[in-house]
């Protein structure tokens, strides 16, 4: 039997002769010459003419695969004998060159399932909005912009239409390692990233090995930022791509989480998180240079009460941050001040099938980089060398979310958050020699004081379609932070948007 290495390019493991099975030889009669050659070739083959032939053989097999690609499932450790039932002669013929035995990457069988979907969004927003991505994600309304006539330049709406949230994912099972099972999971789309977009971007990429009788878990890779509670099928069901941020947190970062369970329902989760695509605000803009340089990961710790199949769930959380903004003064001057903040966060879930609820309450010091209001500021500032201090802006956010699983599903999220700005004085802004102002103000949305969504929806879901309808309404107080700290001068304002997506699942 051989066995195809893709990293060499060449065959390996050759070590006898192969019977050819009833089932090819059942079929035999019904494939073109071609197939007939082959089918005959592999079950005579020896070392000699594989390495004589290799160079069409590999064509051969890349032609193969190429046509086992029509199967949404690619399970290659399956015997050809047990698909005989799919109605493909090209792919189960292909498949049969495979399937005497599970291939193999280096000595260990892999199983590859892949899925995803295909969407297609179209939004309609009641005025200028801030967003990301193309559009497709929602941030906040703009505020007002008066012109000399008191007329608002931000008022009229806006459209789009999207196909960028599409996506690919791959899950990857493989053999036990350390007494452990072991699985993959690769998943992108076509989101792009800054003002990049129409891209192949990583959405995950991990590792997990779980030792089931342990109830032990072991993950090393990028996924949702544990407060974003996705482990716990505690996310929000909205439609559009914001996710309700910045109500709800809403963040992926590389990551190494260990997950322990007991029989009395107590969980435990510890993980230590880095900064990729989600980053901190800073001198330099965003980045993730800023805790990177102070050498400690975020620590994150919850505790929960709940079956594993999650239907409920009541648990608490938190977290530690440190940043180092600096390493140096506009002065040339040495300086190693940081930033420590400190997220806490309770959670909870209730399933009355067919109703689901979901709710979350946060509060986060320099929450910026989950996509949640507040950051940090400059409390003080030597003008000799400027050296600065840091103080943290804090803010909470609650949110609440009602979903219906059915044929016909609605659902509502609605939730609030608030910047209760910083414990003490601080300097929003100086002006340099040459007469420019640097804000001193490092935060996501540093003039919003408040923030309210509410948002129905409703799914007909009508596998593998979904068809969605979303109306996302955003209230924003828009203010001025001042030297104290706090904010001042509010002015509201709101945006409707529309949002209508219809999915293709496979």
């Amino acid at each position: 039997m051989f066995f195809f290495d893709p990293k060499q390019l060449n065959f390996r493991n050759i070590t006898q002769k192969t019977p050819i099975s009833p089932i090819s030889k059942k079929r035999l009669y019904n494939f073109p010459i071609l197939c007939r050659l082959t089918v005959l070739f592999r079950a005579s083959c020896n070392k000699r003419l594989v390495m004589k032939f290799k160079k069409k053989i590999y064509y051969l097999l890349l032609l193969g695969h190429t046509f086992s690609c029509y199967s949404a499932v690619f399970d290659i450790s399956v015997p050809y004998e047990m698909q005989k039932k799919r109605n493909f002669p090209w792919t189960g013929f292909f498949r049969s060159l495979y399937a005497r035995e599970e291939l193999a990457l280096g000595k260990f069988p892999i199983k590859a399932e892949v899925s995803g979907y295909i969407l297609a969004e179209e939004f309609w927003d009641s005025r200028q909005v801030i967003t990301s991505n193309g559009g497709i994600q929602l941030f906040a309304p703009r505020k007002q912009k008066l012109d000399p006539r008191c007329k608002d330049i931000n008022s009229p709406g806006e459209f789009g239409f999207s196909p960028l949230e599409t996506r690919a994912r791959a899950k990857l099972y493989g053999p036990k390692v350390l007494g452990a099972e072991t699985f993959g999971l690769v998943e992108a789309d076509f989101v792009g990233g800054g003002d990049v977009l129409a891209r192949v971007r990583d959405r995950h990429a991990f590792v997990k090995l779980t030792w089931k009788e342990k109830q032990v878990t072991l993950l090393a890779g990028q996924w949702f930022n544990p407060i974003r509670m996705a482990h716990l099928d505690l996310d929000p069901k909205i439609i559009g791509r914001g996710r309700g941020a910045p109500v709800h947190p809403n963040a992926r970062n590389p990551q190494v989480r260990f997950t322990k369970r007991w029989d009395n329902n107590v969980n435990l989760l510890v993980s230590g998180v880095a900064q990729l695509r989600a980053r901190s605000p800073g001198p330099d803009g965003s980045s993730s240079i800023y805790l990177r340089r102070s050498m400690m990961p975020i620590f994150n710790t919850q505790v929960w009460l709940g079956p594993a199949d999650t239907k409920y769930i009541f648990g608490v959380g938190f977290d530690i941050k440190r940043l180092m903004p600096r390493l140096e003064t506009d002065k040339c001057v040495r300086t190693r001040s940081t930033t420590t903040g400190v997220s806490f966060n309770t959670f909870a879930k209730i399933t009355a099938e067919p109703l689901s609820v979901r709710t979350q309450f946060v509060w986060s010091q320099n929450g910026a980089d989950y996509n949640l209001l507040g950051g940090y500021a400059v409390k003080t500032l030597n003008p000799r060398t400027d050296e600065r201090t840091y103080t943290n802006l804090t803010a909470m956010s609650y949110w609440i979310d009602f979903n219906v699983d059915k044929k016909i599903s609605p659902g509502l999220f609605g939730g609030l958050t608030k910047d209760l700005g910083a414990n003490g004085p601080i300097i929003p802004s100086i002006t340099n020699s040459k007469g420019e102002t640097e804000s001193l103000v490092y935060a996501r949305g540093p003039d919003i004081k408040y923030m309210v969504k509410l948002m129905p929806r409703i799914r007909f879901n009508m596998k593998p379609m979904i068809f969605g309808a979303e109306l996302e309404w955003t209230r924003v107080g828009y203010g001025t932070l001042k030297p104290s700290g706090q904010f001042e001068d509010i002015v509201p304002v709101s945006d409707i948007r529309l949002i209508l997506a219809t999915f293709f699942y496979y």
